[in-house]
């Protein structure tokens, strides 16, 4: 008897789930997907004349800086209402595109798998309330393809974490940003490729602010996906990174001679 009500009680939540995915494969009906949240950087502008240099694989030659377009920095520990300080005096953050009265950890904290936000949720100028971005595991890296967490908030799809309520924060309270440390965006030397008389770049922003716990720098590094590649027989050839142009001269043995014209302008890094 107990048997055959368990049987019945199974075949029917089974129904239920094959009716619900036939439900969400139906024509005209729309899956949910997890919003998207970003924050706009900005190229820091620079002068500084071309340079000539050598580059030999697994080399890196710093292009630009770059900064969040909207940057502040926490005077008060954000503390809920019950709990420990959830983000400490000090952090820097940033606001988020089109999400009026909400900011964000840029840059994720050591330790953490999200990223820190505050959010006005009245609209009274005052963060009275934090949320959570958990960083998404994402699939690019150098040398192939390696899963880690995301070290900075571009732009993500990711969905929000349960809200905590906390002591208001007044917005006129904040201090600038101006002490914030940029990330560097680096033109890597990949590889070469003897063979096919081919060598491989990527771009790549670094940060040079985690500390171990002896107090020495954690240099982290996170590639962008595309590769760019130069072959022998087309030098001399020019190429442009995001602004910098380089000029791939000609090859010396594993390495390769070349000249960068660095990117002087400001605007917005995409």
């Amino acid at each position: 008897m107990r048997g055959g009500a368990i049987s019945a009680f199974a075949r029917l939540r089974f129904a239920r789930l094959i009716g619900a995915y036939l439900v969400a494969l139906a024509p005209g009906t729309a899956l949910a997907k997890d919003p998207i949240f970003s924050v706009s950087w900005m190229v820091v502008p620079q002068s500084l004349p071309t340079k000539q240099l050598t580059l030999t694989p697994d080399q890196s030659e710093p292009l630009f800086r770059i900064v969040p377009k909207s940057i502040y920095r926490l005077p008060v520990d954000a503390v809920p209402q019950k709990g420990k300080t959830l983000i400490p005096a000090g952090t820097y953050l940033a606001a988020v595109d089109d999400v009026p009265g909400m900011v964000c950890e840029p840059t994720r904290r050591r330790g953490n798998e999200s990223f820190f936000c505050l959010v006005d949720t009245d609209g009274d100028g005052r963060f009275d309330a934090c949320r959570r971005l958990p960083s998404k595991e994402i699939s690019y890296g150098r040398r192939g393809m390696v899963i880690r967490k995301s070290e900075y908030l571009f732009s993500m799809a990711t969905p929000l974490a349960p809200e905590t309520r906390e002591q208001p924060i007044a917005i006129d309270r904040w201090q600038s940003g101006d002490g914030f440390s940029p990330l560097a965006v680096e033109l890597v030397f990949d590889s070469r490729f003897a063979l096919q008389s081919a060598n491989r770049f990527a771009i790549c922003i670094s940060r040079s602010d985690l500390k171990d716990v002896w107090g020495g720098t954690i240099p982290t590094r996170v590639c962008l996906p595309q590769i760019t590649e130069v072959k022998d027989r087309d030098l001399p050839v020019e190429q442009n990174f995001l602004g910098t142009k380089v000029r791939f001269l000609s090859v010396a043995g594993k390495a390769l001679q070349a000249e960068i014209e660095y990117r002087s302008s400001g605007g917005e890094f995409r």
